[in-house]
């Protein structure tokens, strides 16, 4: 027969350790939110999922790898919007490209090199259908989308440059 005195000390534990957890997700700078928002945008959905998933790089991610040189930056839209401005030393690969000449176009690409993929930002998703493309189909293991993408690039006023793939 358990004992009253267990039974009280294991809910005392239980009780602890979520009133614990709670606090520190509460102060936690990447904590879960408690409550979902009545209006989550498609948009705001792939963000928190590229986090989850561990894929997900900001702004300062991607200029920090921009800067340190780090980092193999693959533009994802259309190589008109490609070569109108992108990322400087980024290279032009959209997700159609990818299956037709995949292997051939990252060629000399090491398996475990750092990948930030991009596209226009929010509204365009081929940044992550790339980045799950690399990771699941071709093997590569260090592959972020970087979603804000080129609008946010843009927009902070960092470097940029124009015409077709370096």
């Amino acid at each position: 027969m358990v004992s009253f005195r267990l039974v009280l000390n294991a809910v005392v534990i239980l009780l602890f350790g979520s009133v614990a957890g709670l606090a520190y997700n509460a102060r936690s700078a990447s904590g879960i939110p408690l409550q979902t928002p009545k209006n989550v945008t498609q948009a705001e959905h792939v963000n928190w999922s590229l986090y989850l998933e561990g894929i997900r790089a900001s702004l300062g991610d991607a200029k920090a790898a921009f800067d340190s040189g780090s980092a193999v930056f693959l533009d994802a839209r259309a190589p008109r919007a490609y070569a109108a401005g992108h990322i400087p030393g980024a290279f032009n690969l959209t997700p159609h490209e990818l299956n037709r000449k995949g292997r051939k176009k990252l060629e000399g690409v090491p398996r475990n090199a750092h990948i930030i993929t991009y596209c226009g930002g929010a509204s365009c998703q081929a940044s992550v259908r790339l980045a799950h493309m690399l990771a699941n189909g071709f093997g590569f293991t260090r592959v972020h989308a970087f979603f804000d993408g080129w609008g946010a690039w843009a927009g902070a006023g960092y470097p940029v440059a124009k015409g077709v793939n370096p």
